[in-house]
């Protein structure tokens, strides 16, 4: 801890007009992202000597900390709070220009340890204001501290370093955590020379988060409860032996109202119920005798036994609480839940009538009670409405009374952070959680598909269950809520795939669990076997459990049995509840369509002729599915009126088959009138774009739908903006194609492709942007070679040359690629890099590259290597010159034919090797005599002679069953329109009669004329030769051409 009190410690000096008048010391620190100093009151504002008063003025106050040698300022702007008689002042300050990972690291300790040994960094007058090292010793509990005589090899007393270092902070090092514990305030009266007080920081508590402080030891609570439990029975029982029944009374009054519900809120059920017994014991003739202290007793009852998990029970002590005492709220919300259940609607109206018009009970029976409880819902006041705990009231309701969609209750929530489980918030976490399931849709999955879908959403679920149930841990809750522990386990298990929470699983209470929701904890054991691949296993697990027949459960067992490719399982299960006639409802349809996708024909058959279904229809379309995965062809005329009556995969499945079959825009338009009516948007979405992409002429309504999409729903599915933003590339709107490069890249930022993507549309659209991205670009590991050298193209053509330079080089050297190697010889000899390779240095440096034709052998292209006898002779010389060397023992000269940079000399020696070895499949090196010039002429037309499959796509072409731009290659495509436009190519046209009698009045002035590439080059050749013909039209070019010729020529 030494080397972190310089950081944490400050001098604080009280100016006015450069003079100090007051001198002091404090700690610096931060909670909540807040920067604090808190020094001794007395340091900020004292009585003078002659009597005159030093005001508080945080304005003048220089407050200052050494960082190594450096004096680090910071600026106060506020005081928090202060207390003049306990000595302390909070004062808030800017972040410092330096701050450290121990400003985080400071917690507060009230109460020091006996014996124990402190720290502290005063900053002390007589050492000119510099900071000393101060080791203490706790005399007392009460802030009596001995400072040691070691004060860091000086001698100095208690008064001495009080003068100038009051308010530091009295600082011990637990566990990695730096504790402060007071702070130097003043000698001790009738102490020794040594010996201080230290001041009390009573109140500071309430400006600064919780975490900031040392709480008591689990054993240290757990006993001071005891003790106060037997404090107040003994209370108790001396006033019962006492007879003193006014005394008695009135202690009962003060347990049943304060003491017990203190308990209670803090989840002390067990302390709580031992003083109610004790109370019932000794206090039975005066609970008899007053009927409010009697109800009290049944309400407090009923408050255990409803933590306990004992519903009944509490339930019947809510009761007798009302029938005692009917006049408080608290007691007439129990009565309206308790005649709900009993379904005494108009008790439940009267009760409701007693209630203030803002209590949650009332307005949550408002909700339910409505025809319309969303609406409803919607028009409570937000600050009530936001509550979790209200939520939760009317969510409880609405299970009871309600069979219907509730997700409106979530929908709009914004969930606040809990940081302590108490009774009061319990219903705020329990609807937190709730929330968090209804965000994960409650999925039970039977298999890992890559990465785990809403994998944030997950993680915060986790993190938020697992505070809670630490919490519940401490408390009688721990054994009450097992459907909690199993989230809990169930989330864990998704997020790590560990067993570990399988074991835990296995070990939760399930006594108390109803049926129902024994089946879904049944589920979700089940499920993390699959997860695990053990399927057998997993059906198994469910089988021994004998649960009757129910609609979740065979839901599971559909599945299970298409993930594992065993329909063997749903098969038994059928056999198993044959007695319960399993009816196939349109749930268990939607979930039967999935296993065309996993299992072979055969057994799908199998399956289908074991199973009974609420409506034949069902049947009807699961059967033709197969028929739509095999390619036959379906009978679709009866489909239309199918599909009111289905829903989910029966029904995207229908709109396919239909689509299929002939049926393709009915399909499309019935699907765009559910989706403006908001039916199942979800589920159908997808649908739609599937549908939508079947044909290329409804191409424009996909386009504007997707857009629709990702305008309104900031989370848009991936896939969806891929689907954009390539067709966006194919219309050449590259506009729109950067917004959704830019939204995929925030989501996907290590995939290359989408990298290289975002690149490319930087440099077409946003130039700047693109320069501020080519640091992130040259650190960018790419590995594929199309991708780098598009790269290498956008930084070229937006002017980045040396940068893209840079790049390729990096990658042809790593990458050892062919055809890279030749793509970067080509840019240098003709290419954005011709001008870089060319750029080599006036002389021969240490490190650099050179050619030299040694006497008696051949020009080399080699690295010079300074520590060598050759590289030492050849470093600064220029190009031409000529210079003796002794080699291997003889005399030899070599003459430098030219210098190079690292660029020119990876080109020269590739084209070098390339040349020796014969060619590499993209350079053929062509060797003639030059007494031989027809030897050239005969390779070169060997070398342009037509393929065999160049001749076949001139005969395509001659035929007509090829158009005259599949032709062109996408490497030259200028190049190879010129050669066709005007060489002795025989081009195909129609006669312009025969257009004409298509379009008998296509040549109008008014009209929009757009020239295809053809045109634009004929157009181009006939200005030059007629430059002063005018058109009295005005001709457009696609921005597919635009582009075209910008990257042919630019």
């Amino acid at each position: 801890m030494i080397n972190d009190l310089p950081y944490i410690s400050v001098r604080i000096y009280r100016k006015e007009d450069d003079e100090v008048l007051i001198k002091g010391s404090g700690l610096l620190f931060k909670d909540c992202g807040v920067f604090y100093v808190l020094t001794a009151y007395h340091c900020m504002e004292k009585k003078d000597v002659d009597g005159t008063i030093i005001k508080c003025d945080i304005s003048k106050a220089e407050i200052v900390f050494y960082h190594g040698r450096q004096l680090i300022n910071v600026i106060a702007t506020a005081i928090v709070d202060y207390d003049d008689k306990e000595d302390w002042i909070l004062l808030k300050v800017e972040q410092p220009e330096v701050s450290c990972s121990s400003h985080e690291n400071i917690r507060f300790s009230k109460q020091a340890e006996i014996g124990a040994r402190y720290e502290s960094y005063p900053y002390i007058s007589v050492m000119k204001g510099l900071g000393r090292y101060t080791e203490l010793t706790a005399v007392n509990v009460f802030g009596y501290f001995h400072i040691s005589d070691n004060v860091a090899g000086g001698r100095y007393t208690a008064d001495m370093v009080l003068k100038g270092g009051s308010g530091a902070g009295i600082m011990r090092e637990e566990d990695d955590i730096i504790y402060c514990y007071g702070l130097m305030k003043e000698t001790l009266p009738d102490g020794a020379l040594d010996d201080i007080f230290a001041v009390n920081l009573d109140g500071i508590e309430k400006h600064l988060s919780p975490s900031v402080f040392k709480s008591l030891s689990k054993l240290e609570l757990k006993q001071r409860l005891y003790d106060k439990q037997q404090s107040l029975i003994n209370d108790i029982q001396q006033e019962a032996l006492s007879s003193n029944e006014t005394g008695l009374r009135e202690l009962a009054i003060h347990l049943l109202d304060i003491e017990v519900p203190a308990l209670i809120e803090g989840l002390r059920i067990k302390e709580a119920n031992e003083i109610l017994a004790v109370i019932e014991k000794h206090c039975s003739s005066i609970l008899q005798a007053d009927n409010r202290l009697s109800a009290s007793c049944f309400y407090n009852k009923g408050l255990c036994y409803n933590i306990m998990g004992e519903y009944e029970r509490a339930s019947d002590n809510f009761h007798n609480a009302f029938l005692k005492d009917s006049s408080r709220p608290s007691h007439i919300e129990h009565e309206i839940k308790y005649q709900l259940h009993k379904d005494n609607s108009t008790d439940v109206d009267k009760l409701v009538d007693l209630l203030p018009a803002t209590n949650h009970i009332r307005l949550a029976i408002q909700v339910v009670k409505s025809d319309i409880p969303k609406v409803v819902f919607l028009d409570i006041q937000d600050d009530i409405r936001q509550q979790g705990s209200f939520r939760e009231i009317v969510l409880e309701m609405l299970t009871v009374t309600k069979s219907m969609d509730i997700s409106w209750i979530y929908e709009d929530y914004v969930p606040q952070s809990l940081d302590n489980l108490t009774y009061g918030n319990l219903k705020e976490w329990l609807f937190l959680i709730s929330f968090y399931r209804w965000q994960l849709k409650d999925y039970l999955l039977l298999k890992r598909m890559g990465e785990l879908s809403d994998k944030d959403i997950y993680r915060e679920a986790f993190r938020t269950i697992s505070k809670f149930v630490d919490c519940a841990n401490e408390t009688p809750l721990k054994d009450n809520m097992p459907i909690v522990h199993a989230l809990h386990c169930y989330w864990g298990f998704l997020l790590d795939n560990q067993d570990r929470w399988m074991v835990e699983f296995d070990g939760i209470n399930q006594s108390n669990v109803d049926d129902d929701h024994r089946v879904y904890l049944a589920l979700l054991y089940a499920s993390m076997l699959s997860i695990k691949e053990k399927y057998a296993e997993s059906y198994l697990y469910l089988a021994e459990k004998r649960f009757r027949h129910d609609a979740t459960l065979l839901n599971f067992i559909i599945n299970l049995s298409g993930i594992s490719k065993e329909p063997q399982y749903l098969i038994q299960y059928l056999e198993e509840h044959k007695k319960d006639n399993v009816i196939f409802e349109l749930q268990h349809a939607n979930a039967l369509a999935g296993l065309s996708i996993d299992l072979p024909k055969d057994k799908y058959m199998d399956v289908m002729a074991k199973c009974s279904f609420a409506d034949m229809i069902y049947r009807q379309v699961l059967v033709d599915i197969y028929s739509l995965k095999e390619g036959a062809p379906v009978d679709v005329s009866g489909y239309s009126a199918y599909l009111p009556q289905l829903k989910g995969n029966l029904l995207a499945a229908s709109l396919q088959i239909m689509s299929a079959n002939g049926m393709l825009q009915e399909a499309v338009v019935y699907l765009e009138n559910q989706l403006k009516e908001g039916m199942d948007a979800s589920g159908l979405e997808q649908t739609y774009i599937l549908l939508l992409q079947r044909d290329k002429m409804l191409a424009d309504r996909l386009f504007r739908h997707l857009q629709t999409i990702r305008k309104e729903n900031s989370t848009t599915d991936l896939n969806y903006l891929l689907l954009e933003y390539n067709m966006s590339l194919e219309m050449t709107n590259f506009a729109n194609a950067f917004k959704l490069i830019s939204l995929i890249i925030e989501r996907c930022p290590d995939n290359e492709y989408y990298f290289a993507g975002y690149v490319d549309l930087a440099g077409k659209e946003e130039p700047e942007i693109l320069h501020g991205l080519i640091p992130d670009i040259l650190s960018f590991q790419f590995t594929k070679i199309h991708l780098i050298t598009a790269v290498y193209k956008t930084l070229a053509e937006n002017g980045h040359v040396s940068e893209a330079a840079e790049f390729i080089y990096k990658y042809v050297i790593a990458l050892d690629d062919e055809y890279l190697s030749t793509f970067f010889d080509n840019e240098c000899i003709m290419g954005w890099l011709r001008d870089i390779a060319n750029d080599a240095p006036d002389t021969i440096r240490d490190g650099g590259f050179a050619t030299i034709q040694i006497e008696g052998r051949g020009s080399e292209t080699l690295k010079i290597k300074g520590d060598t006898i050759m590289g030492s002779a050849l470093c600064g010389l220029q190009k031409g010159t000529s210079i003796n060397v002794e080699l291997a023992g003889e005399t030899r000269t070599i003459e430098i034919k030219a210098i190079l940079n690292k660029y020119g000399y990876q080109h020269s020696r590739h084209l070098n090797d390339v040349m020796n070895s014969g060619g590499n499949g993209y350079i053929t090196p062509i060797h003639f005599d030059s007494k031989h010039p027809e030897e050239l002429l005969k390779q070169l037309e060997k070398l342009s002679s037509s393929t065999n499959n160049e001749k076949d796509a001139y005969d395509e072409y001659a035929r007509g069953n090829r158009m005259l731009m599949q032709m062109v290659s996408p490497d030259d495509i200028v190049g190879d329109y010129y050669k066709y436009l005007f060489s002795p190519f025989k081009l195909l046209v129609e006669p312009c009669l025969v257009c004409k009698s298509r379009k008998p009045n296509c040549i109008a002035v008014e009209r929009n004329y757009y020239l295809d590439f053809t045109s634009l080059l004929l157009l181009f050749e006939f200005h030059l030769l007629h430059p002063d013909v005018v058109y009295p039209h005005k001709f457009h070019l696609s921005s597919l051409i635009v582009e075209i010729i910008k990257s042919s020529f630019f």
